[in-house]
């Protein structure tokens, strides 16, 4: 055992297997709680892959983590020199120190990244470098990744975890704090801003949903005090980047991004660039943009730099490099390419840059025509290739299944930089493979690196924010397609909601639960099953030509309206709508909240793994997500602050909920129902709009017809009536950002709002509850309804119309002409 881990052995074997095996446990179940995801690169199965971690943590000794320091530092202060030199004057290459080829052919090359914009000493602002320990204890250096760095957010997530997994150990060691770290980068980033220096909008660009590292991005955004915005959401205009928000465009002064500098203008760059901004360069050019890392930074992710890191420490620094790399031949050196075609068995071939997705091999694996394959490609194109070492790391302590086990370990460091000092994150995020494989990304088990002290850490940090506390604005920081995603989550977990209570009532009456005689159990039945068809569109079997069929036998039916994904509004698609929007906007939502989410989540897996499921076993399972979706509504109501983002929610709740009531008042009560059947529909009405026991206690009588379109249509203060969701849009609508510039006079959402309202103030239950007899219909209240069922749909359309991005597809130009 190192030094390192003398004393923590000695802790473990006090505490034992079994306590082990509980702070892994309790582990898992943190980062479950916490929805801590990453996805593999290669994983086209789930987007929400549980974050591991090892509940051993690595650890490095002060004395040895200076080093390390020390040889990160200048390795960062040397690629920072290169990179201005290939954005700048090329003297290296001019003078002969690198070979044009390497550059000029990389992936990442492409001409706008000339004088694209003036580089300050320390061009570098947040770095990440991959680590290795050699057998004997040294370190080595496998890959920079320098463009778009990731993995400080999980260093941090997991120190987090640790310290409530295991308080014991951390309490007992001296463990560097991370804090500062986090607080320098905030600090770095404010300081490339050129415009608006007091107080710079820096946002975080992220690269989409479905990222392997969506997590990530979304807790840095929230830690560092930024805002998330992708590509769509950001715009140029005059030349300044401005983040489009409802109360207009916002100037955007520092752009920290997660996509690749090849990807972040589709006017001047590669391919179809679907995740940047068009115009993204020219605002850098105007000097109206400040970007780390700086554009073209993906050059230095460039494996065949490595071999000449040493000469480039000497000509720029002076100095030795501290670090080293793996053993490494360019094969666009006549040179090393001998070398490499000559050793194939004892070296690793690899792509010049590791992200591109081409695989890496070995001679050793390869059959005799596979070989003379990899031999053609080089020769083809040798300057795009490189041979490595094959390289076994030393190995590092895991807990297993039920022992302690030696895994090869990998640790990703981290630094940020100015132009006057650099801050090295004081350990790192180390990960190790559970299973024998070359690719890195089969490194998915993670562990916390902790730094020991010599000198016992502060037990409470000197500031706690990371930049100064300002009171946040409730207006103009709502991006439109955020808007658009909370709209659509209040709509799809209301319909969810609504058609889950349907359908259980009509599971009720369908296993002859319900009490009623068979005549009126079945009348109902067949009712709320039509209703339903014609409210959602997810049983049209119901409605078809084998309509009486499906009616009298619909267990079919309605097992596809519940479990089918691909049926449109179906229970289950309408779920995992829910989830996809959510997860669009997943830094809108508290950590409480988006636990609700991930049970959501869980309970459609258990439903995807399901086979042959009877009705019995299909209600079990609606109940709980009845529970789920309540919990979530009480979490958006009670924990979301009420600005913008709460508004455009609950508008869209609000609307489906009078969606769903107009059409379920129109499909039960407009035709005139037979004496015998009333009492029975009216309780079922009542039941699905949560409103038996408020009629009950309020009227005290037998069910009777006005008294029930009161308190369904009518009552204000019935939280479930079609009044109270026409009133809470109104007030929404008299807060929606333009409706502010436009007094006196009501925005458009206004007037439809109003129109609805008044028609519901001015109807008279007596006269809504008549019966035309002639035609067997309550005309007054089918009037009614259809000038409500027509004003809905309105309102959507004007506010969609009036705040949601409409844009089309982009294509470049040069593909159309």
């Amino acid at each position: 055992l190192r030094p390192a881990w003398q004393e923590i052995f000695g802790h473990l074997e006090k505490m034992g297997v079994s306590h082990l095996k509980n702070r892994r446990g309790e582990c898992q179940r943190l980062l479950r709680e916490s929805g801590v995801t990453h996805n593999l690169y290669a994983s086209t199965k789930s987007i929400n892959r549980i974050w591991e971690l090892d509940p051993l943590p690595y650890l490095i000794n002060d004395q040895e983590w200076s080093v390390l320091e020390r040889g990160i530092k200048q390795r960062t202060r040397l690629l920072g020199l290169i990179l201005q030199d290939l954005t700048g004057p090329e003297r290296l290459i001019h003078e002969g120190h690198l070979p044009a080829d390497l550059f000029f052919d990389h992936p990442a090359w492409h001409p706008a990244w000339h004088n694209l914009q003036p580089l300050e000493e320390a061009p570098l602002t947040f770095c990440a470098i991959d680590l290795a320990r050699q057998s004997d204890g040294r370190f080595i250096v496998l890959t920079d990744y320098l463009d778009t760095p990731s993995g400080a957010g999980y260093a941090l997530e997991n120190r987090m975890i640790l310290t409530r997994a295991v308080p014991d150990l951390f309490k007992k060691l001296n463990i560097r704090r991370l804090l500062p770290f986090f607080r320098s980068l905030r600090n770095n980033l404010e300081a490339l801003a050129v415009s608006n220096q007091d107080d710079p909008h820096i946002v975080l660009m992220a690269d989409g949903v479905a990222k392997e590292t969506r997590f990530e991005q979304v807790f840095l955004a929230n830690y560092l005090g930024l805002t998330l915005a992708q590509g769509d959401d950001m715009t140029v205009r005059n030349g300044r980047l401005t983040l489009k928000t409802l109360d207009g465009l916002r100037p955007v002064d520092v752009l920290l991004r997660r996509v690749a500098d090849g990807e972040c203008d589709p006017l001047e760059l590669f391919g179809e660039c679907r995740q940047g901004v068009a115009g993204l360069i020219h605002a850098v050019r105007r000097k109206s943009l400040a970007i780390a890392n700086p554009l073209g930074t993906g050059m230095l992710e460039n494996l065949g730099l490595i071999p000449y890191l040493p000469n480039l420490c000497q000509t720029l620094l002076g100095e030795e490099l501290l670090l080293p790399s793996i053993a490494t031949w360019w094969c666009g050196d006549s040179n090393h390419r001998s070398h490499v075609l000559n050793n194939l068995d004892n070296l690793v071939i690899r792509p010049l840059r590791p992200t591109t997705g081409e695989p890496e091999l070995s001679g050793s694996d390869l059959d005799q025509t596979g070989r003379q394959q990899l031999v053609d490609r080089i020769n083809r194109h040798p300057s795009r290739y490189v041979g490595q070492q094959k390289f076994q790391s030393a190995t590092a302590p895991i807990f297993g299944t039920d022992r302690i086990e030696a895994k090869a370990m990998v640790i990703r460091t981290f630094i940020t930089a100015n132009s006057e000092e650099m801050s090295v994150l004081p350990g790192g995020l180390a990960r190790f493979s559970c299973q024998e494989s070359k690719d890195q990304q089969a490194y998915n088990i993670s562990k916390g690196v902790w730094i020991l002290s010599d000198e016992p850490a502060p037990t409470k940090p000197r500031v706690r924010s990371l930049h100064p506390i300002e009171e946040a604005p409730l207006v103009g920081e709502l991006p439109s397609r955020v808007a658009e995603n909370l709209f659509w989550i209040g709509r799809y977990a209301e319909r969810a909601e609504y058609s889950i209570r349907i359908f259980r009532v009509i599971l009720l009456l369908w296993h002859e639960e319900s009490g009623l005689p068979d005549d009126q159990r079945l009348h109902c039945l067949k009712t709320l099953l039509i209703t339903f068809a014609h409210i959602s569109g997810a049983a049209p079997g119901f409605l078809n030509e084998n309509s009486e069929k499906n009616l009298a036998a619909p267990e079919k039916e309605l097992l596809a309206a519940i479990l089918e994904s691909t049926r449109p509004n179906s229970v289950r698609a309408t779920l995992e709508a829910l989830v996809c929007s959510a997860q669009m906007v997943r830094e809108r939502f508290s950590i409480d909240t988006w636990q609700v989410i991930q049970e959501v989540i869980k309970g459609l897996e258990g439903l995807s793994r399901s086979e042959n499921l009877t009705l019995a076993d299909v209600r079990r399972k609606l109940d709980s997500f009845v529970t789920l979706l309540m919990v979530f509504s009480g979490q958006t109501m009670e924990s979301m602050t009420q600005g913008q983002g709460w508004r455009f929610l609950n508008s869209g709740r609000r609307l489906e909920r009078a969606i769903f009531t107009v059409g379920l008042v129109e499909g039960t009560l407009v035709k005139d129902i037979h004496p015998q059947h009333e009492s029975a529909i009216f309780e079922c009405l009542l039941t699905i709009t949560e409103s038996l026991i408020t009629f009950r206690r309020r009227y005290r009588s037998r069910l009777e017809i006005r008294p029930l379109l009161d308190l369904i249509l009518l009552d204000e203060t019935n939280p479930r009536s079609l009044a109270f969701q026409i009133q809470a849009l109104d007030e929404h609508a008299a807060h929606l950002p333009r409706s502010r510039q436009l007094p006196p006079y009501r925005s458009a959402e206004g007037r439809i709002t109003l129109e609805a309202l008044s028609a519901l103030r001015l109807a008279q239950p007596d006269q809504l509850s008549t019966v035309v007899r002639e035609a067997s219909t309550r005309s007054n209240l089918s009037n009614l309804i259809s000038h409500v069922t027509t004003l809905l749909p309105l309102y959507s359309v004007t506010l969609s119309d009036s705040f949601f991005q409409h844009t089309q597809p982009r294509k470049r130009l040069a593909a159309i002409l």
